[in-house]
Order: C-alpha cells, then structure tokens, then sequence
C-alpha cells in the first residue's frame, strides 16, 4: 500500500501522518519523483480545474461582515494576533466575545452582535475567572447569553473544533471562534520549524467555512525575546501565508497597550487602538479564605490617557532620578521612600532608565549611580519645571 502524505496529514495530522508511516515499513510514499507528496499528474486525485465564465465567477461572491469594526476583524478569514505574555492577548478576546453576545460597547470599536465559541487550551483556569469578573463588571447575564457564548478547555485537533462546531451552529451560526493559543494546541514536534508550523495553521482555515462564516482569531506568543516590532507568531513568514492577517499588541512607554498589526493585513489598513488593563473583582471569583480576587480587564483607552500616563511615568521618574542625586550613598528604600514608591517599584525603575537610550543609570557592584545623561535629563527637569512655575506668577 502507497501512503499519500498530503491527503492523510489534511484528514488526521501530523501524529496520523506519523502513524500511516510506521504502519506500512519499507514502502514509499506516493510522490512525483521530486519526493514532494504530490500526486503523479494523471492521478484519480489530482483535482481538477474549474473553469467558469467572468459572470458565473463574480457571481460566487458573498458579501463579508465587520466582526470588530474599523477594519480589524472580517467575517471568513484567519487571523493570529501575537503578543508577549503578559500583553494582554486573553483579556482583549474575552472582552470582543462579551461585547458581541451582549451587544454591549465596550471594546472601543463596534463589535458585531452573534455567537462565539472560546477555545482554551493554555489557562482555562485565567479564562474562567476573566469571563466571571467580566460579567459581574458589565452587567451581563451569564443565564441571558446561554450558549450565545461556549468553551471548550481541553487540547483537541482543529478538525474535531470544526466537526462540533458544525453540529452546534444549527443553534445558531457564529460570528467568531477565538483560540488560545497556537503554541498549546500545537500537535508537531517543533513549534520553530516552517513547515510543521504553516501546516497546522492552515488545518485552521476550515472553521472559516462554517455557517455564517465567523472570523477565526488564534492568539500566538512571537519568537523568544522579540521586540515590540518581531511580534510575528511561531513559522515567520510562512506562517503569515496561510492567514488574512496578524494583529500585534504591543505594551507601549506608558503602560498602555497598542493593538495593531504586523507581517500581514490583507483588505484595508486599520487605525491603531490603545488599551487599558485594569483590575477588578466579583463575589463568585475568591480565594479559599474568602476574599475576592482582582482579575485584569481591557478596556478601550485615549491618547489623553497615554499623555496623562507618560507624564504620571515621567513624574515618578524624575523624582526618583532627584533622590538618587540628593543621596548618592543612601539605600534603595531610602530612594523609594524619598519617591513615594515602593522599594520593588523604584528597583524596576532603576533598571528600565538603565536599559534607556540614552542610559540614565548605571550599577556597578550593587551601587546605583547616575550617568552624565542621567544628571543632564534631570537638570533639563528641574529647570523645565521652574519656568513653569514662573509662568504661573506672572499669569497670576
């Protein structure tokens, strides 16, 4: 018996693949002499062209939605949206998912009333608790949504997603199917090869088909220690040509985060949209003593808001930065008292302005010191903030 690669990994996978092989010792696989699993031409399988007329062609077009609007998400197509962990990847699809089933304005961009189904495989734990606290905060009735709104929590093949999704959409077709995330449902044996990785992504592509063509999302994390610009998901550029697009979060200086996108968008260019993430309780999520646990939320932010929250960042900073040069000699809980932070806080300080460019500290055994830039950027401060100040008298 010949085995026919491309047939057996689309139907079972990598691990059926792997066992079609085992099963048939010593026979080779069918190909095309090029060893490329391609069926010889002339084959029984080999699909056939399907010629039509320009009219019968165009005729076969049917009009696409806006899932989340602006431009970021389109009924039909596959999407990865790669961030660090950390970013807020989870938080940003729970609330697109309780804004479509609810009908509720709370992503910052309409987002198109429907079903969706959630498929966690990484946090199901995380997931729980952020969809709980996230009712409770927006007022949403876990009783009124039903199955507007359904997970699944455990590892299973995007075949198996499709097969029960089909049989729950004569409930009610959906808008979107979110995954989380690409590297926990991954099933090759190296994330980091291309070919392994663009062959699983594209086994996503059949949940676009289902009733009412939903717009699939998989949330992936970027290569390790990618920047805020390599936020592309595991397969670089081969992965990126089996989807419509890859959305891109990034943390930016002020704390906020930044949805945007990059390696791939196919249709038009969307404008950027900074979040928040914010923390917040519900009675039914606590901790076995009782006590309720602040769960994290995002929610839509302004540029007034990264302004005002760089200018916070800047404040803290300078005054940390003062400490440091009033008492070179002191302790860390010295400076951070003198900064009104805690000692951890003005720790992660110290080494985010050692990391800037230009380096505004510097530690040499244990002992934190300014740089000449470091005591240039604080003058340039100070005297910026006396001549505000003289401003305002003479406005007075």
């Amino acid at each position: 018996m010949k085995v026919d690669p491309n047939s057996i990994l689309l139907s079972h996978g990598v691990d059926g693949l792997r066992s079609a092989i085992d099963a048939t010792p010593g026979e080779p696989l069918k190909g095309n002499g090029a060893d490329q699993g391609a069926p010889p031409i002339g084959d029984e399988n080999w699909p056939k062209p399907r010629f039509r007329s320009l009219r019968d062609f165009c005729a076969e077009y049917r009009p696409i939605a806006e899932v989340v609007g602006g431009g970021a998400l389109y009924s039909g197509c596959l999407y990865t949206l790669t961030a660090r962990t950390g970013t807020g990847k989870t938080s940003w699809l729970v609330t697109t998912a309780l804004a479509g089933v609810a009908g509720l304005d709370i992503l910052g961009r309409p987002v198109k009333r429907g079903r969706y189904a959630f498929c966690t495989a990484e946090n199901p734990d995380g997931l729980r608790m952020r969809l709980a606290v996230g009712c409770f905060h927006w007022n949403i009735d876990q009783d009124a949504v039903d199955r507007d709104l359904i997970v699944s929590d455990n590892r299973v093949r995007p075949e198996e997603i499709r097969d029960y999704l089909a049989r729950e959409s004569e409930r009610g077709s959906f808008a979107g199917v979110f995954v989380d995330t690409w590297q926990a449902f991954f099933e090759g044996r190296d994330a980091n090869n291309p070919t392994e990785a663009v062959n699983f992504t594209k086994r996503f592509r059949c949940l676009t088909g289902l009733p009412g063509s939903p717009a699939i999302v998989i949330a992936a994390h970027p290569n390790k220690n990618a920047t805020n610009d390599e936020l592309v998901p595991s397969g670089g550029g081969s992965t990126l040509n089996e989807v419509d697009g890859n959305l891109a979060m990034a943390q930016q200086p002020s704390g906020l985060v930044e949805l945007g996108w990059q390696g791939k968008f196919r249709g038009l260019n969307f404008e950027p949209q900074l979040y928040r993430i914010e923390r917040f309780c519900s009675p039914d999520i606590v901790d076995v003593a009782g006590r309720q646990i602040a769960i994290p939320l995002m929610l839509p932010a302004s540029i007034e808001d990264a302004d005002a929250r760089e200018s916070a960042i800047a404040a803290k900073d300078t005054r940390l930065l003062r400490a440091l040069a009033d008492s070179p000699s002191g302790s860390l809980s010295t400076w951070a008292a003198a900064a009104g932070m805690s000692r951890s806080k003005a720790d992660r300080t110290l080494h985010r302005l050692a990391k800037a460019k230009p380096v505004l500290v510097h530690q040499t055994l244990g002992k934190w010191t300014l740089t000449k830039p470091g005591k240039e950027a604080l003058k340039e401060r100070s005297e910026g903030e006396t001549a505000f100040h003289r401003l305002e008298r003479n406005d007075e």
